[in-house]
Protein backbone atom coordinates (compact mmCIF):
# COMPACT_ATOMS: atom_id res chain seq x y z
CA UNK A 1 0.00 0.00 0.00
CA UNK A 2 1.62 3.31 -1.22
CA UNK A 3 1.95 6.06 1.27
CA UNK A 4 -0.73 9.04 1.17
CA UNK A 5 1.03 11.64 -0.60
CA UNK A 6 2.17 14.91 1.41
CA UNK A 7 2.19 17.91 1.51
CA UNK A 8 1.27 18.22 -2.09
CA UNK A 9 -1.95 15.82 -2.33
CA UNK A 10 -2.73 16.14 -6.09
CA UNK A 11 -1.12 17.62 -8.58
CA UNK A 12 -2.89 18.15 -12.16
CA UNK A 13 -0.91 18.74 -15.84
CA UNK A 14 -3.11 21.55 -17.85
CA UNK A 15 -3.41 21.85 -21.12
CA UNK A 16 -4.03 25.58 -23.40
CA UNK A 17 -6.83 27.40 -23.22
CA UNK A 18 -7.99 27.85 -26.84
CA UNK A 19 -8.36 31.59 -27.04
CA UNK A 20 -10.73 33.52 -29.94
CA UNK A 21 -10.11 36.78 -31.55
CA UNK A 22 -11.37 39.82 -29.85
CA UNK A 23 -12.34 37.36 -26.86
CA UNK A 24 -10.57 35.75 -23.82
CA UNK A 25 -10.61 32.19 -23.72
CA UNK A 26 -11.86 30.39 -20.64
CA UNK A 27 -10.81 27.40 -18.77
CA UNK A 28 -13.43 25.08 -16.93
CA UNK A 29 -13.21 24.77 -13.22
CA UNK A 30 -13.44 21.27 -13.28
CA UNK A 31 -9.73 20.96 -14.82
CA UNK A 32 -9.17 22.50 -11.73
CA UNK A 33 -8.39 20.85 -7.97
CA UNK A 34 -10.78 21.85 -5.97
CA UNK A 35 -9.11 23.05 -2.27
CA UNK A 36 -10.74 22.17 0.52
CA UNK A 37 -10.16 22.75 4.80
CA UNK A 38 -6.56 22.89 5.36
CA UNK A 39 -5.29 22.99 1.71
CA UNK A 40 -4.34 25.77 -0.92
CA UNK A 41 -4.77 25.83 -5.26
CA UNK A 42 -0.55 26.74 -6.33
CA UNK A 43 -0.90 27.67 -10.35
CA UNK A 44 2.60 27.00 -12.21
CA UNK A 45 3.11 29.76 -14.86
CA UNK A 46 6.20 30.86 -16.71
CA UNK A 47 8.11 29.62 -13.94
CA UNK A 48 6.20 30.92 -11.35
CA UNK A 49 4.09 29.46 -8.29
CA UNK A 50 1.09 31.56 -7.76
CA UNK A 51 -1.05 30.57 -4.15
CA UNK A 52 -4.53 31.29 -5.17
CA UNK A 53 -6.38 32.59 -2.75
CA UNK A 54 -9.58 30.88 -1.50
CA UNK A 55 -12.42 32.08 -3.58
CA UNK A 56 -14.60 31.03 -6.69
CA UNK A 57 -12.70 31.26 -9.93
CA UNK A 58 -14.79 32.25 -12.73
CA UNK A 59 -11.95 30.16 -14.96
CA UNK A 60 -11.34 33.84 -17.48
CA UNK A 61 -8.30 34.96 -14.44
CA UNK A 62 -4.95 35.62 -16.02
CA UNK A 63 -3.18 33.07 -14.08
CA UNK A 64 -5.87 30.48 -14.08
CA UNK A 65 -5.37 30.69 -18.17
CA UNK A 66 -1.87 30.60 -18.15
CA UNK A 67 -1.30 28.39 -15.74
CA UNK A 68 0.42 24.87 -17.21
CA UNK A 69 -0.28 22.72 -13.94
CA UNK A 70 -2.21 23.19 -10.95
CA UNK A 71 -1.30 21.97 -6.90
CA UNK A 72 -3.38 21.16 -3.84
CA UNK A 73 -1.21 21.65 -1.08
CA UNK A 74 -1.85 20.51 2.54
CA UNK A 75 -0.90 23.15 4.68
CA UNK A 76 -2.48 21.40 8.10
CA UNK A 77 -0.24 22.98 10.64
CA UNK A 78 1.84 20.29 13.22
CA UNK A 79 0.71 17.07 10.53
CA UNK A 80 2.07 14.19 11.95
CA UNK A 81 4.33 12.02 9.62
CA UNK A 82 6.37 8.54 10.72
CA UNK A 83 9.21 7.97 8.95
CA UNK A 84 10.03 3.85 9.58
CA UNK A 85 13.45 2.68 9.65
CA UNK A 86 14.89 -1.16 9.43
CA UNK A 87 18.18 -1.70 11.49
CA UNK A 88 20.05 -5.02 12.42
CA UNK A 89 19.32 -6.89 14.88
CA UNK A 90 22.11 -10.10 16.68
CA UNK A 91 18.98 -11.91 16.19
CA UNK A 92 18.63 -13.50 12.49
CA UNK A 93 14.63 -14.00 12.70
CA UNK A 94 14.22 -10.00 11.99
CA UNK A 95 15.26 -6.84 12.51
CA UNK A 96 14.12 -3.66 14.76
CA UNK A 97 11.37 -1.88 13.44
CA UNK A 98 12.75 2.49 14.28
CA UNK A 99 9.29 4.67 13.87
CA UNK A 100 10.31 8.21 14.25
CA UNK A 101 7.40 10.66 14.42
CA UNK A 102 7.93 14.10 13.16
CA UNK A 103 5.31 17.13 13.29
CA UNK A 104 5.50 18.80 10.20
CA UNK A 105 4.21 22.34 8.92
CA UNK A 106 3.67 24.00 5.59
CA UNK A 107 5.39 27.53 5.63
CA UNK A 108 4.98 27.98 1.88
CA UNK A 109 3.32 26.44 -0.78
CA UNK A 110 4.91 27.98 -3.80
CA UNK A 111 8.17 26.61 -2.29
CA UNK A 112 6.54 23.33 -1.85
CA UNK A 113 4.76 23.34 -5.19
CA UNK A 114 8.66 24.48 -6.93
CA UNK A 115 10.20 21.00 -5.31
CA UNK A 116 7.39 19.08 -5.85
CA UNK A 117 7.14 17.29 -2.61
CA UNK A 118 5.20 14.54 -2.94
CA UNK A 119 6.86 11.84 0.18
CA UNK A 120 7.97 14.27 3.05
CA UNK A 121 8.00 10.40 5.10
CA UNK A 122 10.18 9.47 2.41
CA UNK A 123 12.49 12.26 2.28
CA UNK A 124 13.01 12.36 6.03
CA UNK A 125 13.73 8.63 6.11
CA UNK A 126 16.22 9.39 3.67
CA UNK A 127 17.72 11.98 5.95
CA UNK A 128 17.83 9.63 9.10
CA UNK A 129 19.42 6.94 6.99
CA UNK A 130 22.73 9.15 6.31
CA UNK A 131 23.25 8.97 10.20
CA UNK A 132 26.12 6.06 9.58
CA UNK A 133 25.59 4.96 13.72
CA UNK A 134 22.07 4.91 13.89
CA UNK A 135 21.79 0.94 12.03
CA UNK A 136 24.64 -0.21 15.10
CA UNK A 137 22.88 0.33 17.64
CA UNK A 138 20.93 -3.20 17.30
CA UNK A 139 23.76 -5.16 16.76
CA UNK A 140 23.76 -6.71 20.58
CA UNK A 141 20.54 -6.68 20.85
CA UNK A 142 17.77 -9.94 20.46
CA UNK A 143 14.57 -8.65 18.40
CA UNK A 144 12.87 -11.21 20.12
CA UNK A 145 13.86 -10.34 23.93
CA UNK A 146 11.21 -7.70 25.35
CA UNK A 147 14.05 -6.19 27.71
CA UNK A 148 16.39 -5.69 24.15
CA UNK A 149 13.48 -3.60 22.55
CA UNK A 150 13.23 -1.63 25.59
CA UNK A 151 17.19 -1.25 25.55
CA UNK A 152 17.32 -0.17 21.67
CA UNK A 153 14.37 2.04 22.17
CA UNK A 154 16.01 4.17 24.72
CA UNK A 155 19.25 4.26 22.33
CA UNK A 156 17.43 4.62 19.56
CA UNK A 157 15.48 8.10 21.09
CA UNK A 158 19.23 9.31 22.21
CA UNK A 159 20.69 9.06 18.83
CA UNK A 160 17.87 10.08 16.49
CA UNK A 161 17.92 13.51 18.92
CA UNK A 162 21.45 13.88 18.83
CA UNK A 163 21.45 13.56 15.18
CA UNK A 164 18.36 16.13 14.42
CA UNK A 165 20.28 18.68 16.81
CA UNK A 166 23.61 18.09 15.08
CA UNK A 167 21.86 17.97 11.08
CA UNK A 168 18.31 19.59 11.74
CA UNK A 169 16.20 18.73 8.82
CA UNK A 170 16.25 21.65 6.05
CA UNK A 171 13.29 20.89 3.59
CA UNK A 172 12.32 23.82 1.95
CA UNK A 173 8.94 25.51 2.88
CA UNK A 174 8.12 22.55 5.42
CA UNK A 175 8.97 23.30 9.08
CA UNK A 176 9.76 19.78 10.63
CA UNK A 177 9.93 19.16 14.79
CA UNK A 178 11.10 15.65 16.26
CA UNK A 179 8.21 14.45 18.69
CA UNK A 180 9.70 10.45 19.28
CA UNK A 181 11.18 7.87 18.51
CA UNK A 182 9.28 4.48 19.21
CA UNK A 183 10.74 0.37 18.47
CA UNK A 184 7.70 -1.52 17.40
CA UNK A 185 7.39 -4.65 19.46
CA UNK A 186 7.75 -8.15 16.65
CA UNK A 187 4.15 -9.43 16.12
CA UNK A 188 5.46 -12.57 17.20
CA UNK A 189 6.73 -11.08 20.81
CA UNK A 190 3.75 -9.55 20.88
CA UNK A 191 1.30 -12.57 20.41
CA UNK A 192 3.48 -14.27 23.10
CA UNK A 193 4.02 -11.88 25.73
CA UNK A 194 -0.51 -11.54 24.88
CA UNK A 195 -0.46 -15.31 25.46
CA UNK A 196 1.48 -15.41 28.92
CA UNK A 197 -0.69 -12.58 30.05
CA UNK A 198 -3.96 -14.24 29.42
CA UNK A 199 -2.36 -17.66 30.68
CA UNK A 200 -1.33 -15.50 33.92
CA UNK A 201 -4.90 -13.77 34.54
CA UNK A 202 -6.47 -17.12 34.11
CA UNK A 203 -4.17 -18.82 36.69
CA UNK A 204 -4.91 -16.16 39.09
CA UNK A 205 -8.84 -16.34 38.70
CA UNK A 206 -8.66 -20.19 39.08
CA UNK A 207 -6.49 -19.80 42.29
CA UNK A 208 -9.02 -17.06 43.25
CA UNK A 209 -11.77 -19.75 42.72
CA UNK A 210 -10.38 -22.25 44.54
CA UNK A 211 -9.65 -20.53 47.78
CA UNK A 212 -13.25 -19.37 47.49
CA UNK A 213 -14.20 -22.62 47.53
CA UNK A 214 -11.93 -23.70 50.19
CA UNK A 215 -12.79 -21.60 52.33
CA UNK A 216 -17.00 -22.60 51.88
CA UNK A 217 -15.97 -25.86 52.48
CA UNK A 218 -13.65 -24.79 56.02
CA UNK A 219 -17.53 -22.73 56.47
CA UNK A 220 -19.20 -25.90 55.59
CA UNK A 221 -17.66 -27.88 58.07
CA UNK A 222 -17.78 -25.53 60.86
CA UNK A 223 -21.12 -24.34 60.37
CA UNK A 224 -23.47 -26.50 58.32
CA UNK A 225 -21.93 -30.09 58.37
CA UNK A 226 -21.28 -30.22 62.31
CA UNK A 227 -25.32 -29.48 62.76
CA UNK A 228 -25.63 -32.80 60.82
CA UNK A 229 -27.93 -34.03 57.66
CA UNK A 230 -30.70 -31.79 58.73
CA UNK A 231 -28.06 -28.80 58.15
CA UNK A 232 -27.44 -30.30 55.02
CA UNK A 233 -30.97 -30.12 53.95
CA UNK A 234 -31.25 -26.63 55.44
CA UNK A 235 -28.60 -25.67 53.02
CA UNK A 236 -29.67 -26.86 49.89
CA UNK A 237 -33.20 -25.65 50.50
CA UNK A 238 -31.70 -22.12 51.29
CA UNK A 239 -29.48 -22.31 48.07
CA UNK A 240 -32.63 -23.93 45.51
CA UNK A 241 -31.29 -27.38 45.46
CA UNK A 242 -33.75 -28.56 47.34
CA UNK A 243 -37.53 -28.29 47.04
CA UNK A 244 -39.63 -27.88 50.41
CA UNK A 245 -41.67 -30.71 48.92
CA UNK A 246 -39.25 -32.94 48.24
CA UNK A 247 -37.64 -32.01 51.93
CA UNK A 248 -41.09 -32.94 53.44
CA UNK A 249 -41.25 -36.15 51.26
CA UNK A 250 -38.30 -37.30 52.22
CA UNK A 251 -38.48 -36.91 56.10
CA UNK A 252 -42.04 -39.11 56.06
CA UNK A 253 -40.06 -41.65 53.93
CA UNK A 254 -37.46 -41.38 56.69
CA UNK A 255 -40.36 -41.76 59.36
CA UNK A 256 -42.16 -44.19 57.63
CA UNK A 257 -38.81 -46.17 57.40
CA UNK A 258 -37.33 -46.03 60.99
CA UNK A 259 -41.33 -47.07 62.02
CA UNK A 260 -40.84 -49.64 60.11
CA UNK A 261 -37.61 -51.09 61.31
CA UNK A 262 -39.16 -50.95 64.77
CA UNK A 263 -42.44 -52.63 64.23
CA UNK A 264 -40.08 -55.60 62.00
CA UNK A 265 -37.84 -55.94 65.25
CA UNK A 266 -41.20 -55.52 67.68
CA UNK A 267 -42.70 -58.68 65.50
CA UNK A 268 -38.92 -60.80 65.37
CA UNK A 269 -38.92 -60.31 69.32
CA UNK A 270 -42.59 -61.12 69.51
CA UNK A 271 -41.94 -64.57 67.29
CA UNK A 272 -38.86 -65.80 69.23
CA UNK A 273 -40.80 -65.42 72.78
CA UNK A 274 -38.19 -62.43 73.78
CA UNK A 275 -41.04 -60.20 73.86
CA UNK A 276 -43.18 -62.51 76.76
CA UNK A 277 -40.37 -61.87 79.27
CA UNK A 278 -39.63 -57.97 78.72
CA UNK A 279 -40.96 -56.08 81.13
CA UNK A 280 -42.41 -52.82 79.43
CA UNK A 281 -45.84 -51.38 79.36
CA UNK A 282 -47.30 -51.76 76.26
CA UNK A 283 -49.59 -48.22 76.49
CA UNK A 284 -46.24 -46.75 76.64
CA UNK A 285 -45.20 -48.44 73.27
CA UNK A 286 -48.61 -46.93 71.70
CA UNK A 287 -48.08 -43.65 73.35
CA UNK A 288 -44.25 -43.60 71.71
CA UNK A 289 -45.24 -44.45 68.45
CA UNK A 290 -48.59 -41.73 68.29
CA UNK A 291 -45.84 -39.27 69.08
CA UNK A 292 -43.54 -40.26 66.12
CA UNK A 293 -46.39 -40.15 64.08
CA UNK A 294 -48.05 -36.54 64.89
CA UNK A 295 -44.72 -34.40 66.44
CA UNK A 296 -41.88 -36.18 63.85
CA UNK A 297 -38.18 -36.43 65.22
CA UNK A 298 -38.28 -33.45 67.48
CA UNK A 299 -35.41 -35.35 69.88
CA UNK A 300 -33.41 -35.42 66.70
CA UNK A 301 -33.53 -31.99 66.28
CA UNK A 302 -31.80 -31.59 69.37
CA UNK A 303 -29.26 -33.96 68.68
CA UNK A 304 -30.51 -37.28 70.25
CA UNK A 305 -32.28 -40.27 68.73
CA UNK A 306 -35.06 -41.17 70.72
CA UNK A 307 -35.13 -45.34 71.20
CA UNK A 308 -36.28 -47.73 73.16
CA UNK A 309 -33.68 -48.78 75.08
CA UNK A 310 -33.21 -44.73 76.15
CA UNK A 311 -36.45 -44.33 77.48
CA UNK A 312 -36.37 -47.53 79.22
CA UNK A 313 -32.98 -46.76 80.78
CA UNK A 314 -35.05 -43.24 82.46
CA UNK A 315 -36.43 -45.84 85.05
CA UNK A 316 -34.13 -47.83 86.35
CA UNK A 317 -35.58 -51.90 86.96
CA UNK A 318 -36.94 -51.95 90.78
CA UNK A 319 -35.19 -54.19 92.98
CA UNK A 320 -36.96 -57.67 93.69
CA UNK A 321 -37.92 -58.90 97.62
CA UNK A 322 -35.70 -61.52 98.96
CA UNK A 323 -37.60 -63.33 101.13
CA UNK A 324 -35.71 -66.38 101.34
CA UNK A 325 -32.92 -66.94 104.36
CA UNK A 326 -30.40 -67.29 101.71
CA UNK A 327 -30.67 -64.31 100.28
CA UNK A 328 -32.50 -65.93 97.02
CA UNK A 329 -35.34 -64.99 95.71
CA UNK A 330 -38.57 -67.34 95.04
CA UNK A 331 -39.22 -67.83 91.35
CA UNK A 332 -42.73 -68.04 92.09
CA UNK A 333 -43.34 -64.48 93.65
CA UNK A 334 -44.33 -61.92 91.81
CA UNK A 335 -41.88 -58.97 91.80
CA UNK A 336 -42.99 -55.39 93.73
CA UNK A 337 -44.65 -52.74 91.52
CA UNK A 338 -44.23 -48.85 92.11
CA UNK A 339 -47.08 -47.17 92.91
CA UNK A 340 -46.84 -44.28 90.42
CA UNK A 341 -47.76 -44.73 86.72
CA UNK A 342 -45.16 -46.27 84.97
CA UNK A 343 -43.76 -48.68 82.16
CA UNK A 344 -44.35 -51.20 84.19
CA UNK A 345 -47.62 -53.61 84.26
CA UNK A 346 -49.31 -53.23 87.00
CA UNK A 347 -50.41 -57.21 87.83
CA UNK A 348 -52.61 -56.38 90.60
CA UNK A 349 -54.68 -53.64 88.50
CA UNK A 350 -55.24 -56.61 86.24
Amino acid sequence: MSPTPYPIVEHRVLGPVQRRMLRRGRRDAADLPKPGAGTVLVLEADGRFDVIPPRHLSGREEAVLDAVAAYLVDTTRDRRVVAQIAIPSHSATGDFQLQIVFQCTVDDAGLVARDNLTDVAGWLRDYLSEDPNLHKIGYDFDVDDAEDVVEVRQRAQARVTAWCSVRPPQLPGVTVKLVNVEVGTPDDLRRHRTALRSTRQAHELTDAHDDHRIARTQKYEDEIVARGPRGLDSMALVDGELTASELANRERTQRYDELHLLTETLEMLQKSGHLDRMDFNPQWLAEELSLRLTSGRDATRSGQTPALSGRLSEHPEPQRSLDNADGSSDPDEKPSRPQERSWYVDDDSE
